[in-house]
């Protein structure tokens, strides 16, 4: 669902004259890094405090039960943003691997990510990189260096490729 385009936001199945679910999505992007997406209750709160937060109660609710409703469809939405990163490098000349990150940008280490579900070593080096630098950057954002060191967990403690 954590997409790239700074004004076109996320678009939620069932919102209303194909307008952006989520409107700027830097600071949708940050919550969603905040949350674990593999709970279906986080989801939930987050779809709902983010979806049309300011839209009029029927056309929010609409949106939000569209967004709900598109379930697994939604990856097709993820799945654009390696589409469009392609065909940029493409446009600007760049090497095949200059954008091979880019299909995992929403994928977990624990496999529980979209579009495909990569995990482990199947997620590019890039790709892992930039999820550590996203990662940091939003809870930084919300919490200072503090909430940082807190959600690194026991994991960050074993040494590099440590096997578990």
């Amino acid at each position: 669902m954590t997409g790239s385009g700074a004004s076109s936001g996320t678009r939620a199945a069932g919102s209303s004259g194909g307008r952006p679910a989520f409107g700027n999505d830097r600071p949708h992007k940050s919550a969603y890094t905040l949350i674990d997406a593999a709970r279906p209750p986080e989801i939930v709160s987050y779809l709902w405090r983010n979806v049309y937060p300011a839209a009029p109660t029927p056309q929010r609710l609409r949106a939000f039960v569209g967004t709900l409703a598109a379930g697994p469809d939604s990856r097709v939405n993820l799945r654009s943003h390696g589409e469009v990163g392609e065909r940029l490098r493409q446009r600007l000349r760049l090497p095949e691997c200059s954008c091979a990150g880019l299909w995992f940008v929403f994928e977990r280490w624990d496999g529980k990510g979209m579009p495909a579900g990569a995990a482990g070593e199947r997620i590019p080096i890039a790709a892992r990189i930039l999820h550590a630098a996203r990662d940091a950057s939003a809870f930084a954002a919300a919490g200072g260096a503090e909430m940082g060191c807190a959600m690194r967990g026991p994991a960050a403690r074993e040494p590099m490729g440590a096997s578990r």
